[in-house]
């Protein structure tokens, strides 16, 4: 009967092929248990494409825990084809739990979901077995990726061309190349929080060998001028001096907290949070513009309040000591895409600069401590978003942030 053909792959029931079979496994999960962080993602879906081809599937790919979501949304993050095009854009196919109840259920519980063939699915798998018909999938496995006794997502082998026996040994041998492909998510993601941790590190050594060590000789030198005469002067210098030390301690405090975490995100009002971050802002003359954005419902996003209006501070605060106290600020939504922007009127970011101003200790003035857009940029990334940096119609400069969440190995 058409359709009820095995595809091709290795068959394990025949002599000497299960031990074929094992051999790719174990290969590609050494591959995956000794690949670098930076290397991760290319290495992951080449073993997809290995192991997908060895069992016979059509489609193998791996979802993930939705970043920042409720865990109850798994996302595709990597995908091989036996064809090489894309059956999916990845990012936009989910395993949701209110969607496919019956497969989420048996993930969360860290078992497998077997449907071999589609037909062959319980009763309570009726939403599951109707996507996969309507995909054209005729068998399928679903294995879960645990670490540390919580789900991080599922690796999944599909046959469309033919129908694949996904037999016991297959399944357990899917089931050991999930362990390793969890086992290698966890560790790839420690392994770039730690090295994340280091860059901090040496951040902060950075701020207090050189950035804080301006300001404290001058603070001397002024204190020894004074003590001579014509104390006003001086101690006017050594106060300013102070104020710079306290602003750099206190945004190297922000960054040495928050690193890379975010705490629970609501939906907020950019506009709404931007109005709120204004008044903290010391510059009476600065002005601050919402009016375009919807201030009802439109332009809601998913956010972490406190730390958008931390990073929305740091942006005024940016654009008051390169534009002047008169300032005018707007905050409005993106024509084209989920995000909004802030923008002023101020002197602009030279082109050639653009790409340098978020990284730590860039700075175009004297005075910058070259932290503030740096803590913007890590608040940023800690929400998935991307920035955009440009020029207003003004020629002030413009920063785009763009909230659609990245995907791929989160963390």
């Amino acid at each position: 009967m058409e359709g009820d053909g095995v595809a091709s792959g290795i068959a394990p029931d025949e002599p000497g092929e299960t031990s074929a079979l094992q051999d790719v496994v174990l290969d590609s999960s050494r591959t995956l248990m000794s690949a670098h962080p930076d290397e991760f993602d290319t290495k992951l879906s080449w073993t997809l494409g290995s192991v997908g081809e060895a069992f016979g599937a059509d489609r193998c790919g791996t979802y993930q825990v939705e970043s920042g979501g409720d865990g109850s949304t798994l996302v595709l993050t990597h995908e091989w084809t036996a064809d090489g095009t894309s059956g999916h854009d990845e990012g936009t196919r989910v395993l949701g739990g209110e969607a496919l109840p019956w497969l989420f259920e048996r993930l969360q519980g860290f078992q497998i979901a077997r449907a071999s063939p589609t037909r062959a699915l319980p009763g309570e798998a009726t939403a599951l077995r109707a996507s996969l018909e309507a995909a054209g999938v005729r068998s399928a496995l679903y294995v879960p990726l645990v670490s540390n006794w919580s789900l991080l997502g599922a690796v999944s082998f599909e046959a469309v061309a033919g129908s694949v026996a996904f037999d016991d040994e297959r399944t357990r041998l899917a089931k050991t190349f999930g362990d390793m492909v969890g086992h290698a998510i966890a560790q790839t993601r420690r392994e770039r929080e730690l090295r994340r941790q280091n860059d901090r590190l040496q951040q902060f050594a950075s701020v207090v060998s050189h950035d804080l060590r301006n300001p404290l000789n001058v603070t001397k030198a002024s204190i020894d001028l004074a003590r001579d005469g014509r104390p006003e002067e001086h101690l006017d210098r050594a106060a300013d001096a102070a104020d710079r030390m306290e602003r750099i301690v206190e945004q190297v405090l922000t960054l040495a907290r928050m690193g890379q975490d975010i705490g629970e995100t609501e939906s907020v009002l950019p506009g709404e949070v931007a109005e709120d971050a204004w008044t903290s802002i010391r510059a009476d003359q600065a002005t601050l513009d919402t009016t375009t954005l919807d201030t009802t419902a439109g332009d809601r996003i998913e956010a972490d309040r406190e730390r958008l209006r931390q990073a929305l501070e740091n942006l005024f605060n940016n654009a008051i000591q390169h534009g002047g106290r008169d300032v005018a600020v707007r905050v409005g939504p993106l024509p084209d895409r989920p995000g909004f922007y802030v923008e002023d009127d101020g002197a602009g970011i030279p082109e050639a600069e653009r790409d340098d101003v978020l990284e730590h200790g860039f700075s175009t003035s004297d005075d910058g401590t070259g932290l503030g857009l740096s803590i913007v940029s890590r608040i940023a990334e800690a929400h998935g978003w991307a920035i955009d940096v440009g020029a207003s119609d003004t020629g002030g400069a413009r920063f785009e942030f763009r909230t659609e969440p990245d995907r791929g190995v989160s963390g």
